[in-house]
């Protein structure tokens, strides 16, 4: 009955241990996209502010 009790406790830790770092791997990854997409919207920002010209042309 001890043996099962071990077995189960270790597969519910390195379930909860993988789920953990499968959790930080992918919100890192969506902080750091995140922080890419912003990057870029402020750069088109600013290089839209630069040709206020383009803009105000009707399509």
């Amino acid at each position: 009955m001890n043996g099962w009790m071990i077995l189960w406790t270790a597969t519910l830790v390195v379930g909860v241990v993988g789920f953990i770092g499968l959790l930080l791997t992918v919100s890192l990854g969506a902080f750091g996209e995140l922080r890419l997409m912003l990057e870029e919207l402020r750069e088109d920002t600013r290089e839209s502010a630069e040709h206020p010209e383009v803009l105000d042309e009707a399509t």
